[in-house]
């Protein structure tokens, strides 16, 4: 649908007013005449060029009654609306004005098409269905978005090849894309980094556009690698806050290197007894409060049965 660009300056301007005294009408009609004529011609004279239509033609075009169309061409004309010259009608700077608009309503409307067919157009690969995103020739967008891989090195770096792996196959990616495929990849890796930055590897080591999940047994293998790397990492000491592996924290606390742990006493058999006397007196004590419970429960429940 194509539209023209209507300036607030063009009520009142002198050639408006010139070409209501030229037609005999009110400067409102005159102004509805060009409009008319403007959104004729974005539509069946794009160039501006009037010159294959008779008068007749562009009387309609401006939405006149045919009585008019002996004097409605010379009337634009006079007022300077219409340029006559070298056997041409032409719409004064049109090329200025209406080709501006029309070439930027062919661009929203190709844009608006291609988005609609990546939309639609899904690409089989192996057994992931893949939505392509939307080509775009433009300069690659250079700001990264945010996102919580973005702190690693290496998540960064696999990233940028997967950018430019897409700007070399004419697949550059917008904004709204790049946001899109990072929201793609933390789903698909579960929002680890290391298996985002996989994901992303694969992609690019093969050349595809989109971001796939990983196969089972590289998931698989890739967990346990990481499984063996978090072992041998080393945390702060529960109690001594020493940095050691979890398979040294055993030996660690055992061997008396750790200053902040203590092995709990032994119990001797005294102690036994008395938490075992302890033990029955609280027992008895919650049965005392049970059976106490149960008199009072049992009452309500008559007394209810007295009152029916």
């Amino acid at each position: 649908m194509a539209w023209i660009e209507v300036h607030q300056e063009l009520r009142g301007h002198p050639k408006v007013t010139r070409l209501a005294t030229l037609m005999g009408l009110d400067d409102l009609q005159a102004l509805g005449l060009l409009v008319n004529l403007w959104l004729w011609a974005a539509q069946y004279a794009q160039n501006g060029d009037l010159t294959q239509f008779s008068d007749v033609e562009i009387c309609a075009a401006c939405g006149l009654e045919k009585r008019y169309s002996n004097v409605i061409v010379t009337n634009l004309i006079q007022s300077g609306w219409v340029d006559e010259g070298d056997e041409k009608r032409l719409i004064h700077h049109w090329g200025d004005y209406g080709l501006k608009f029309l070439d930027a309503t062919k661009n929203r409307v190709r844009d608006f098409r291609e988005r609609k067919r990546a939309e639609k157009c899904d690409t089989d690969h192996g057994n992931v269905t893949v939505t392509p995103t939307l080509p775009n020739l433009t300069l690659p967008n250079l700001t990264l978005p945010k996102s919580i891989f973005f702190n690693s090195p290496d998540f960064v770096s696999a990233w940028d090849q997967y950018r430019q792996m897409r700007v070399e196959k004419k697949k550059t990616m917008r904004a709204t894309t790049e946001r899109a495929q990072l929201k793609n990849v933390e789903k698909l890796s579960e929002r680890h980094v290391r298996v985002a930055t996989r994901i992303v590897m694969a992609s690019v080591e093969n050349g595809w556009t989109g971001l796939f999940p990983l196969k089972v047994d590289v998931l698989d293998q890739l967990r346990r690698e990481m499984a063996a790397e978090e072992k041998l990492k080393k945390h702060p000491c529960e109690y001594c806050g020493e940095p050691i592996t979890e398979s040294q924290q055993t030996n660690h606390q055992r061997i008396g290197i750790c200053s902040g742990w203590k092995e709990a006493p032994v119990e001797t058999v005294a102690d036994v007894k008395k938490k075992i006397i302890e033990i029955g007196q609280q027992m008895s004590v919650d049965a005392t409060f049970a059976a106490s419970d149960k008199k009072d429960r049992e009452a309500r429940e008559a007394r209810t049965r007295a009152r029916k």
